[in-house]
């Protein structure tokens, strides 16, 4: 089926990839790469309408909830998948030969961190929540348990280092990526992804708050928020642009939700200085 045809059955519109840029300055724009849908997707759309989550298992995730959080109650029950890009795709983005090492921040159960694997020799993550990382080990992958804002990055030598969807859910947003930064070489790239329009919270056990750092990021429209992220929060950092995408941040749904969409900024970048 085609993506189309699997969007109608979910009751979801078309998916955007473009960004309106007119007030972007110019050099901004030409590092703009657009993609759009791929197999991966299709793949991940069919997926999920047929391993919708039954009745019984929503309950539980929402009982679950009532004591622990959101990200470990989703790897306990092996609920809401996710997806974000596609191996070809985060290739792309990444311009690079294949092989060296990857550490991903905020893995959760590695739906994303998967489409990653291929293109490395040794990939690495870092997950405070303990279901998440037990569902991390199962896949193979090397798990770490500490918090990065709060002690740095362990180890050294990584070519990649990724936020995918993490900030918007971080107490401390700007100190993460200042701990990356910080580990940063010239040759190390770090990517990282933005749920757009910015509307950050954290959660703690079974319930969220507002997080200890807001990042400057304002705008109610994708293509405004995009720009405030680089211009009040990237580029201060200390951070270059490297090129940016617009992709949709998939959940597979419940019993009562069949599918979630966010627009996220997908955005590759190196250290200035």
């Amino acid at each position: 089926m085609s993506v189309a045809g699997l969007l109608e059955s979910f009751g979801q519109p078309q998916f955007e990839y473009g960004v309106s840029m007119s007030r972007w300055p110019a050099s901004m724009r030409s590092r703009f790469v657009e993609l759009g849908p791929d197999q991966a997707l299709v793949d991940f759309l069919e997926r999920a309408r047929r391993l919708r989550a039954s009745r019984a298992r929503t309950w539980a995730q929402r009982a679950l909830r009532l004591l622990i959080s959101d990200y470990d109650a989703n790897a306990l029950l092996n609920m809401y998948p996710m997806h974000l890009f596609g191996t070809a795709q985060v290739e792309r983005l990444l311009d690079r030969e294949r092989g060296g090492r990857l550490l991903d921040i905020g893995a959760g159960s590695g739906d994303v961190t998967a489409s990653m694997i291929p293109l490395f020799d040794v990939v690495e993550a870092v997950e405070t929540a303990w279901a998440a990382r037990w569902r991390l080990r199962r896949r193979g992958l090397i798990c770490h348990a500490y918090d990065v804002a709060g002690v740095g990055i362990e180890g050294e030598g990584y070519a990649v280092i990724s936020l995918l969807n993490v900030l918007d859910r971080a107490d401390r947003p700007a100190t993460l990526l200042e701990r990356c930064r910080a580990k940063m070489t010239r040759d190390t790239r770090l990517l990282i992804s933005v749920p757009l329009p910015y509307r950050p919270h954290v959660y703690v056990g079974g319930a969220s708050r507002a997080p200890r750092e807001r990042l400057p990021i304002v705008g109610s429209r994708f293509s405004d928020a995009l720009l405030r992220l680089v211009e009040n929060t990237l580029i201060p950092g200390g951070f270059y642009l490297e090129c940016f995408t617009r992709l949709p941040y998939l959940s597979g749904g419940d019993s009562a939700e069949r599918i979630t969409a966010l627009d996220a900024a997908v955005l590759l970048l190196s250290r200035s200085r």
